[in-house]
């Protein structure tokens, strides 16, 4: 038994001695060599001293990471300069696509098809060059990208409407399409006023295109799915002002367009489903505008 004993604490020595070693980094082999053979001759009585820390070896310091400075908050001059010029901006050249398609068609320079086709294209290089800008600068990357949009839906909405090239159900499904990759663009870089702006232009191309169209219960069927993808992209990133646009258009463009000419069961279904869908999200974030028009637009449906 001893001789074990004396073999374990032979092996704890070398261990403690290799250890010291590491830290101190200055320790000769030599001394290894005596230290364990004094080790062997010590006995289980004596043991090895620590070795006392280092008083030149000062604490690391917590280094902070660059750019993590805080941003320093926006002045009125600031603001008006980088939102409201940006936004003026913006209007304007809306404006002006919109002008320069109206007075190419009354001119009769190119036709009405090669006039949506080109205004779609311009909106498609305008929004591309938000995209290649919205990595340095957010703000102005994402305007361009809005803005781009609102050209392509301003172009698929002139074929429509103004020059009677796309019928009325093919030119609500393009701004249909121009909504939703304007949504996955929002989701994607992660700006509330370009999911917003998604929403808005989904519901309201019925509006804008839909005068005469009275299939109540597709239109049913089109907001439903509107709203649950668009929906899932305000729930999923937590947009309070876009939830907001979703559920009001919800139920205000069906009960206009629908309530009183659609199947009832297919009306009754639509109420509760979205009025349940918007208070469950309405009470898992806490938005009680999201809850009242779910609670009261569903109830108005079921009425």
């Amino acid at each position: 038994m001893s001789d074990d004993r004396i073999d374990r604490l032979e092996a704890r020595g070398l261990a403690l001695e290799a250890m010291v070693r590491s830290l101190r980094g200055r320790v000769p082999s030599a001394q290894v060599g005596s230290g364990a053979a004094g080790q062997e001759s010590a006995g289980p009585s004596q043991a090895v001293p620590t070795p006392p820390a280092s008083p030149h070896r000062a604490a690391p310091q917590p280094t902070r990471p660059e750019g993590t400075r805080p941003a320093a908050p926006m002045s009125s001059e600031q603001w008006i300069g980088q939102r409201v010029l940006l936004a003026v901006g913006v209007t304007a050249l809306i404006l002006a696509a919109g002008y320069l398609l109206r007075l190419s068609f009354d001119r009769g320079w190119i036709s009405p098809l090669m006039r949506c086709i080109g205004g779609a294209c311009a909106g498609g290089i305008v929004g591309a060059v938000g995209w290649r800008l919205h990595t340095r600068y957010r703000t102005y990357g994402a305007a361009l990208i809005g803005c781009g949009a609102a050209i392509i839906y301003l172009s698929v909405w002139a074929a429509a409407r103004l020059y009677g090239v796309l019928p009325p159900t093919t030119g609500i499904m393009g701004l249909a399409l121009v909504s939703i990759a304007l949504a996955m663009i929002a989701f994607a870089i992660d700006v509330e006023a370009l999911g917003t702006t998604a929403a808005l232009g989904a519901f309201f191309a019925p509006l804008l295109l839909g005068r005469n169209y009275s299939d109540a219960d597709l239109l049913l069927v089109y907001l439903a799915c509107m709203a649950a993808g668009l929906g899932f992209v305000a729930a999923r990133r937590r947009w309070r002002l876009t939830m907001f646009v979703v559920a009001l258009s919800f139920f205000g463009v069906a009960y206009a367009g629908a309530a009183d000419r659609g199947d009832p069961w297919g009306v009754l279904l639509y109420g509760v489903l979205g009025g349940s869908a918007g208070i469950h999200v309405g009470l898992r974030e806490r938005w009680s505008e999201t809850r009242f028009l779910s609670f009261t637009g569903g109830w108005t449906f079921l009425a």
